[in-house]
């Protein structure tokens, strides 16, 4: 196993999406199928350390008592908190958070590290390189500001893999009194690090698996199927060449969101959090992202709808230009998510390039980000070409993939994967669940790919 060395390495300058790509493609041969090597993230840590890179420790958890499983509510042992929890999950683990080991971490902002977690099946570590999440013009923008940028306070972002895990991907986001973090293993599925919400002053974090959460999501799509057949395609990871460029995403947060956090650096700290956790999986599939605006509404915003499908035409309607490849507006209602269609790469129409996601901050406390990563990048992915894998266009005779939900067409349903669904699949609606190491799949994979690599309009990424 590879030792970490007790001192940090010299800072280097930030990751920025061009080098994400890079390591990713040297560890890939050009058009080499998904499952049959190291995918793109694990290749970036792997390629650092073959770099000569430590891998310092850092410590920013402990855990606070058994797990909640582990204490026997009828015993009265429960404190009143973890009987709120007990009430939201079936398992987890309460972590201490240093809030003077983040602020160094932010002011070190280190390249790479070890990142010790407590968690239900014990000690984790997570082998993390610091990445660069926005464009060099990123402002945060509110309605108040009169199109001048506001000034917020910018944690540090990782990406990276659970140490000894093959297949394992990570993301880590840093501030002053929060980390927002999740991994996925393919045995486990995701695994959510976040601050518990109400009061609470000590910032106590949590730890869990998704799967151990007892609301189960509600996520919807309203993204019609056109039945458009897709051709079988290529289905492997891009050449280094044909990922210098980067689709740049514009995210606007309704005035809900804003009461909710209660402040705009709460706002940008949610969005930029999970925003790091959407393009890991994006980077998964060799297609970077970044952020070009963050816009928060902090007064009463124009988009009045309940519906995920009038919230867009709303968002359509009045934003007809953004500083962004794709606009995403995102709000605490609609009931799930919907995108304008599969054509967003360098359309000419404005609207063509937008879609709306239904997000999810906390269930009795417990912070769900899982929930948000899965529709806010299940969306784009539309935008940027893929169905949804139970709509009958795929495997070159227009069959589905699997058959989690009820087929978009005529083809007969076929089954459940057993190994879990994949990001544009309704598999979260089934036991088997949606497993973010899966990524995309093979073929909406290969489509977005196929999609991006043909993308012209796209500019270098920093």
């Amino acid at each position: 196993m590879r030792s970490v060395r007790g001192n940090m390495v010299p800072r280097f300058a930030a990751f920025t999406a061009f080098f994400i790509a890079f390591g990713a493609a040297a560890a890939f041969g050009a058009g080499q199928p998904v499952g049959d090597s190291i995918r793109p993230v694990a290749g970036m840590i792997e390629s650092l350390w073959e770099a000569g890179r430590s891998f310092p420790a850092v410590e920013m958890f402990q855990q606070q008592g058994p797990t909640l499983a582990a204490v026997d509510g009828k015993s009265g042992g429960l404190h009143a908190q973890r009987q709120v929890l007990g009430e939201a999950l079936n398992d987890g683990v309460l972590l201490s958070f240093d809030p003077s080991a983040a602020r160094a971490l932010i002011s070190d902002a280190p390249e790479t590290m070890t990142l010790a977690l407590p968690a239900v099946g014990g000690r984790v570590e997570l082998e993390l390189g610091r990445v660069e999440l926005f464009t060099p013009d990123f402002t945060v923008v509110t309605s108040g500001s009169k199109g001048n940028a506001v000034q917020y306070r910018p944690g540090v972002h990782y990406r990276g893999v659970v140490r000894n895990v093959p297949g394992s991907i990570a993301a880590i986001s840093v501030f002053d009194h929060e980390v927002i973090g999740l991994y996925s293993t393919p045995d486990s599925g995701e695994v959510v690090i976040g601050r518990l919400g109400g009061a609470n002053q000590e910032n106590t974090h949590i730890a869990y698996a998704a799967r151990d959460l007892k609301k189960p999501s509600n996520f919807s799509c309203s993204t019609p199927d056109d039945q458009v057949s897709i051709p079988l395609q290529d289905e492997g990871m891009l050449p280094m060449a044909a990922m210098a460029t980067c689709v740049r995403i514009y995210v606007e947060a309704d005035y809900d969101l804003y009461k909710n956090k209660g402040s705009v650096q709460n706002v940008t700290n949610y969005v930029t959090g999970f925003f790091n956790q959407s393009a890991t999986l994006y980077q998964n599939e060799s297609i970077p992202i970044t952020m070009s605006q963050l816009y928060i509404w902090t007064s009463r915003s124009p988009y009045k709808g309940r519906t995920s499908s009038t919230l867009l035409s709303q968002f359509q309607k009045y934003r007809t230009s953004f500083n962004g490849d794709l606009g995403h507006l995102v709000a605490l209602r609609g009931g799930g998510g919907i995108a304008a269609g599969f054509s967003g790469f360098c359309n000419p129409t404005t609207s063509q390039r937008q879609c709306f996601s239904m997000v999810d901050t906390t269930y009795n406390n417990v912070p769900t980000y899982s929930w948000t990563v899965m529709v806010f990048t299940h969306e784009m992915g539309h935008l940027m070409g893929s169905r949804h894998t139970h709509a009958c266009v795929w495997n070159g005779n227009n069959t589905a993939i699997d058959g989690c939900y009820s087929v978009e067409g005529t083809c007969p349903r076929p089954g459940i994967p057993a190994e879990g669904g994949t990001i544009m699949s309704y598999c979260h609606l089934q036991s088997v669940g949606t497993n973010f190491t899966l990524g995309f799949g093979p073929q909406p994979g290969g489509v977005i790919r196929t999609k991006y690599a043909s993308a012209s309009c796209l500019v270098t990424c920093p």
